[in-house]
């Protein structure tokens, strides 16, 4: 091991170093926060190994190295704060027996909208609608009767998280339209 620009320099090992990668060349070598060493080869590839794997080794990055690290750290940091959920209430646009557009943000992959009563965050929903593998909007027809408050739930998939929206009232169809009550075409429900 000697010093190079500031760097410790590992001389090359003719015995597999990490699983398979048989006289790799290393540079640097590095601790992570959470104790695992990262190894970088002479390509400029990053390899992970247990802590114990070279457990004398343990040395700061490059500084060029550090300051990547520290970008794509800050770069997340700023995204994962951007990256809320949020649910969007619909207002006064759901109006019985009609497919009002709902919308959300910060979805990381696909969601699932639940459908509950007003102000109701737990226990089965009476009606799921089926996933949406992509963007931030979907149609829900509204088949509940007017003067019916629905909170609806924003299930992300990738993540896990789930946020409600807040409650909103149906209103009554303008042209009187009520055909559609009570079938629940979209979702799962006990209702048929």
């Amino acid at each position: 091991m000697q010093l190079w620009n500031g760097l410790i320099h590992v001389r090359p090992r003719p015995r597999p170093l990490l699983h398979g990668f048989a006289n790799v060349t290393l540079y640097d070598i590095g601790i992570k926060p959470d104790g695992q060493t990262v190894v970088f080869s002479s390509t400029g590839a990053s390899l992970w190994c247990s802590p114990a794997a070279e457990p004398a080794y343990f040395v700061s990055q490059s500084p060029l190295m550090m300051f990547a690290v520290s970008f794509i750290a800050l770069a997340l940091a700023v995204l994962g704060a951007h990256a809320q959920l949020i649910m969007h209430t619909p207002g006064a646009g759901l109006i019985e027996c009609q497919d009002p557009q709902l919308s959300w943000e910060g979805n990381i992959g696909p969601v699932q909208i639940l459908v509950f009563p007003g102000g109701v965050t737990a226990g089965p929903p009476p009606e799921t609608l089926p996933p949406v593998p992509s963007g931030t909007t979907t149609t829900w027809l509204v088949e509940v009767p007017n003067g019916i408050s629905i909170t609806f739930a924003l299930h992300d998939l990738t993540t896990g998280q789930t946020v409600f929206s807040a409650p909103a009232l149906v209103a009554a169809n303008p042209d009187g339209d009520t055909s559609c009550l009570g079938k629940n075409p979209q979702g799962d429900s006990d209702a048929d």
